[in-house]
């Protein structure tokens, strides 16, 4: 008993005197650029049923400083992500440079998401979905000042062959990404006119519908 309240005495001290969080080794620092800012990797991804994995390029912080921790801040500001051929080892970048901002990554698969927005660790494989071979990216353009409001693109891509187009660009936002019943690859948006419903064919990557969405 004596020995339990002892442990509950220390936690507070941990708590109180910067403690730091265990090292498990992984890279602060991967890359620099000439702006001075770090780069470093998120946490790599198989893509279901193919050979390729993806590793997010993210922008460190060093200045932060949230609770007790005092080094660089491995946040989720996500300015690339790389593909890898698994069996030969080659790699592309999905963005041609480091100054746009990835909100969101979907791998869609032919089961629907039963409405939940874009997926963050690609739910839908993981309830038993048959994966497409494709990417879909949703892109943030950073504005130039605090007045300006910032604004979305969106990126399809497949894996396979490195194919990718923007078939989306100067969206107020992106509200949800799904697959529907016909394989077709659909999305709820805000333009600066208002909501938009749309359908891409994802073996062309071209827009084939579009609706407004009036409140």
């Amino acid at each position: 008993m004596a020995r339990s309240f002892l442990l509950l005495l220390t936690l507070p001290t941990l708590c109180a005197c910067n403690f730091q969080p265990r090292d498990m080794g992984q890279p602060q620092q991967v890359a620099k650029d000439r702006a001075g800012n770090t780069y470093t990797f998120g946490d790599i991804d198989q893509v279901q049923g193919t050979r390729f994995f993806t590793i997010p390029i993210l922008r460190t912080n060093e200045d932060r400083a949230e609770g007790t921790f005092s080094s660089s801040y491995r946040g989720d500001d996500e300015r690339n992500r790389l593909i890898i051929d698994s069996a030969t080892g080659a790699s592309r970048r999905v963005l041609p440079n480091q100054n746009l901002q990835i909100v969101n990554w979907f791998e869609p698969t032919t089961k629907p998401e039963n409405g939940k927005i874009i997926p963050d660790d690609q739910t839908e494989a993981a309830q038993g979905g048959i994966a497409m071979g494709l990417y879909a990216a949703v892109v943030k353009r950073l504005s130039k000042s605090d007045k300006d409001p910032a604004s979305y693109d969106v990126l399809l891509g497949r894996f396979q062959n490195g194919q990718q187009a923007w078939i989306a660009t100067g969206l107020s936002g992106v509200e949800s990404l799904w697959i529907t019943p016909d394989h077709k690859l659909a999305m709820v948006a805000a333009t600066n006119t208002g909501g938009v419903y749309r359908v891409y064919d994802v073996s062309t990557f071209k827009q084939q519908l579009e609706t407004k969405l009036p409140l």
